[in-house]
């Protein structure tokens, strides 16, 4: 069985893509990304955010992010 997140941090992906968010993703592996939240997929049990950034659309398998930062406001949920 794949790995998922708890439910009540997965609410915080799905508000920001309902209200297209500008949010900064802090990896696990020190990386950070920023961008709007734009949709939330899943393909072979992982589940993936999008992210709509300055280079495109990049999916982010949600087990790999460690903060979500929600850029207006400054909040940030730990997830791992």
């Amino acid at each position: 069985m794949a790995e998922v997140i708890k439910c009540a941090l997965y609410d915080h992906f799905e508000m920001a893509c309902i209200r297209r968010c500008e949010v900064l993703l802090e990896l696990k592996d020190g990386e950070t990304i920023s961008g709007i939240a734009r949709d939330l997929k899943s393909k072979n049990s992982a589940e993936f955010l999008l992210l709509v950034t300055d280079d495109g659309e990049h999916r982010v398998n949600l087990m790999h992010i460690d903060v979500l930062v929600f850029s207006d406001s400054g909040e940030r949920i730990i997830i791992s």
